[in-house]
């Protein structure tokens, strides 16, 4: 696939970005960003963007690690059988 420019938005901010993929998919991620950036200043909106970005790449790791646990706990149920 040949390289695109897309410009997402991501908290107010936007990013001018090359993806070799989908823009669509690029899109999307930075509109999931966007939503637990959002989320997280709605809830503490006197956090500083620093912060609110901190901590929704906390909230994304998280994700990430417990669903990689998860799947790596299958791939093991599936290697025993």
């Amino acid at each position: 696939m040949k390289k695109q420019k897309v410009t997402v938005k991501i908290y107010g901010e936007e990013y001018p970005m090359i993806t070799d993929g989908s823009p669509a998919y690029l899109e999307k991620l930075a509109a999931y960003v966007d939503n637990i950036m959002q989320d997280i200043s709605s809830r503490s909106p006197s956090l500083p963007d620093r912060r609110v970005a901190v901590l929704a790449a906390l909230e994304i790791s998280d994700e990430y690690s417990k669903l990689k646990k998860d799947y790596e706990d299958m791939v093991k149920l599936f290697e025993e059988k």
